[in-house]
């Protein structure tokens, strides 16, 4: 996919400009911005060109011309947090899933004396991404949840938006510059790995959803905790990159012509792993009887995860409120870490011993 253009007319560079340094508190309310004389000259551009910038600002309502003094900050009477999310499928149930985060993240914001609002990014189109640009430009912040592809994270930040990341980039690691609230990715292989070894089981599956940084980061964190135990387990990977719930029916074809097939596997997803469940039960691989399954990042209550799963849980609810409060701090200019991870935890189900 081709390079997003990002504010390529001269009147909104200089917008862009001029609004990260009000947004960075290096422009303090009640301060003027540089004159449309400085401007003209910094820029070379003509004064309907400068006219023109400050209008954007003036209608996102960061600037305001005050008689004898020019355009001047304005004093924000209350902060705009607003919370931005991208969603990749079209799912109900995933979609209700969001939906009750909305809710808490709203709830939380309105506690730490912040007003939401909400952005959906329902494709990675140009056009789509170029909306989500649009929007952020008017906000004092924005929080990111969803699989945010990273030049949109960058886009957001060259606008001088401050922005956190829920979890991970789509495509890569999270900019510099951007706040970020993930998993210990880590963390979640070390305890499905040793989980499984502690019951026995020395030959594992590992099935993993191809297409995002995420995964790749899994998969590697998989591979390494596995190492670890030198050869007492042994990897056996599937990926793919088609639809996550409609490919568990692949793991029955991968585990059928294997020579020594696994006694347990470990499944990337909630909704995946409760359907590679359904699919071994319906094709002669009954679980927990003849094969084991531990879900990661799996979602812990019914009707999101089979009975008989044993889950290593990605907190997604923590992650997100976590990151409402981090936004929450760097709107108001407090120091924070740039990055902090959510420890995981279990959620027990069925894991049986090793045959």
């Amino acid at each position: 996919m081709p390079e997003m253009a990002v504010a390529t007319t001269k009147y909104m560079m200089i917008a862009d400009k001029i609004r990260g340094q009000v947004l960075r508190r290096e422009i303090l309310p009640d301060s003027p911005i540089p004159s449309y004389q400085a401007l003209i000259k910094e820029h070379g551009v003509t004064i309907g060109t400068v006219r023109k910038a400050l209008m954007v600002l003036q209608s996102e309502n960061l600037v305001e011309t005050v008689p004898g003094i020019g355009c001047v900050v304005k004093e924000r009477k209350q902060k705009w947090v607003t919370l931005g999310a991208c969603f990749t499928t079209e799912r109900p149930r995933v979609l209700g899933l969001w939906a009750e985060q909305f809710a808490e993240l709203q709830a939380r914001f309105a506690e730490l004396k912040f007003d939401v609002t909400v952005h959906f990014l329902p494709t990675l189109s140009e056009e789509s991404i170029g909306s989500f640009l649009e929007w952020a430009r008017r906000q004092d912040g924005v929080l990111l949840r969803g699989r945010i592809p990273v030049r949109a994270i960058k886009a957001a930040l060259d606008a001088g938006v401050t922005t956190v990341l829920s979890g991970e980039a789509l495509d890569g690691e999270c900019p510099e510059g951007a706040g970020q609230v993930t998993v210990d990715i880590p963390s979640i292989a070390r305890l499905a790995v040793s989980h499984l070894v502690s019951l026995g089981h020395r030959r594992i599956g590992f099935f993993n959803g191809a297409g995002s940084h995420y995964f790749d980061l899994v998969s590697q964190a998989f591979r390494e905790s596995l190492a670890e135990y030198g050869q007492v387990a042994q990897a056996m990977e599937l990926r793919n990159a088609g639809d996550r719930v409609e490919s568990a029916g692949e793991v029955v074809k991968w585990l059928a012509q294997l020579p020594s097939p696994p006694t347990a596997l470990i499944v990337e997803g909630g909704d995946v792993a409760t359907a590679t469940v359904e699919c071994l039960n319906n094709n002669s691989w009954p679980v927990p009887g003849r094969i084991s399954v531990l879900g990661i990042s799996a979602v812990s209550g019914p009707p999101h995860m089979a009975k008989g799963i044993t889950c290593v849980l990605n907190p997604a609810r923590e992650i997100a409120l976590h990151a409402a409060e981090m936004l929450a701090k760097m709107a108001q200019g407090k120091p924070v870490a740039r990055v902090e991870r959510v420890v995981t935890r279990y959620v027990e189900g069925a894991t049986c011993r090793a045959i």
